[in-house]
């Protein structure tokens, strides 16, 4: 989760080199799904509560 709104305007930059990453490490994209956590409304419903 990124909590740091001052990198906000590259976010896809750094979406990209954590998909990089994990590929990296070795998971297995035909087996783990990836979700950005913004698209969930409970994680924003918690994330304005905080």
């Amino acid at each position: 989760m990124i909590t740091d709104r001052d990198i906000a305007d590259r976010l896809a930059e750094h979406t990209e080199n954590l998909v990089l990453d994990y590929l990296a490490a070795g998971l297995d994209p035909d087996r783990a799904n990836a979700v950005a956590d913004a698209t969930l409304a409970e994680v924003r419903a918690v994330m304005g509560a905080i």
